[in-house]
This record gives structure tokens, sequence and C-alpha cells, in this order.
């Protein structure tokens, strides 16, 4: 769990393969699940990780990552898999 806080200053980015595929985030009392599909035996950027949070004094960003894919010019990751 992390609890971003406008009183700290310093960046802070956490990463992790996340098998599960989704992450909450509560602000106020409401309730953001974001979902998504982790893939096996296939390659992630950032040391293989599909899942990152980054945080700073004003924000808190919640981002999935695709892996690493080979798209020719024009093409998108959906026709590429």
């Amino acid at each position: 769990m992390l609890k971003q806080d406008p009183k700290i200053s310093n960046p802070f980015k956490l990463g992790i393969a996340n098998q599960d595929g989704w992450s909450i985030y509560l602000n106020h009392g409401n309730l953001f699940i974001k979902r998504f599909n982790h893939q096996f035996n296939v390659r992630y950027p950032d040391y293989g990780i599909s899942y990152e949070t980054y945080m700073n004094n004003y924000m808190l960003e919640m981002e999935s990552l695709s892996p690493l894919t080979l798209l020719e010019p024009e093409a998108d990751y959906h026709q590429a898999t």
C-alpha cells in the first residue's frame, strides 16, 4: 500500500510484475480499479515489470506496461500480437 503525501518532496516509483493484473486507488471515498492482462512468458521493460506506481508531492500515477513488442510503422499492439 502506498500513500501520496503532499509534504514529501522527493518523487518515488515502485514497480512490480503484477501477475494478478489489477490495482486500486482510494481517494476521498472514491475507489478506482485498474485492470490489465499480465502476460506470462514474455519480456517486459524496466527489469521485467508489468505495473508501476509513481508519486510526488502533487500526484500519483498508476501505469500498466505492455510486453516489449516490435511494431511496424502504422501498426498497433493488437495487430502485432
